[in-house]
């Protein structure tokens, strides 16, 4: 069984706005360094076809995963994330995909980015982590979901401070 992802995010700018900022090298670098965590590096990066793409390392200090996670990774958890950004008509949607290097999982999500009802963007995730592993998977699944949340909610202020700084 996997465990859910669910995130929404509001933005002031109008949706372009943001998904220019999304995809841009200097914010994902910039993202990376402030909240990547360990051995965070921005791996690919080319946003010059359709879809933009870009693959990304960030990583969970081992002190911040229950035991059962650090004595299942051995230390740190590492996340490769690829994120493929597409337009359709006035809204941008994302297709991520993640492993955990030595774990036997995914992480899947969706981001669609759109305007709100209030004419701001709407940045909406979707997503659920599956892990294999009998006994713990299940309490992995939570615990790497719940991270995941975090990040998200780390990297949206992180967006709504760069697109205040950018304007």
């Amino acid at each position: 069984m996997a465990s859910r992802i669910e995130h929404r995010a509001r933005f002031s700018e109008p949706p372009s706005v943001v998904y220019s900022a999304l995809i841009a090298e200097a914010y994902l670098q910039a993202r990376l360094a402030a909240l990547g965590g360990t051995g965070a590096l921005l791996l690919e990066h080319d946003i010059t076809g359709v879809p933009a793409t870009y693959h990304i390392r960030h990583g969970v200090p081992s002190d911040k995963l229950p035991s059962a996670a650090r004595s299942l990774l051995g230390g740190d958890l590492i996340v490769d994330r690829r994120e493929r950004w597409q337009a359709d008509a006035g809204e941008y949607r994302n297709t991520i995909e993640a492993i955990i290097p030595g774990m036997p999982g995914e992480i899947q999500a969706r981001m669609r980015l759109g305007r709100s009802a209030d004419d701001d963007s709407e940045l909406h995730t979707t997503g659920e982590v599956k892990i294999g592993v009998p006994v713990l998977g299940g309490k992995l699944e939570r615990t790497i979901a719940e991270q995941v949340t975090a990040l998200l909610i780390a990297e949206m202020d992180f967006t709504e401070k760069w697109l205040t700084t950018a304007r």
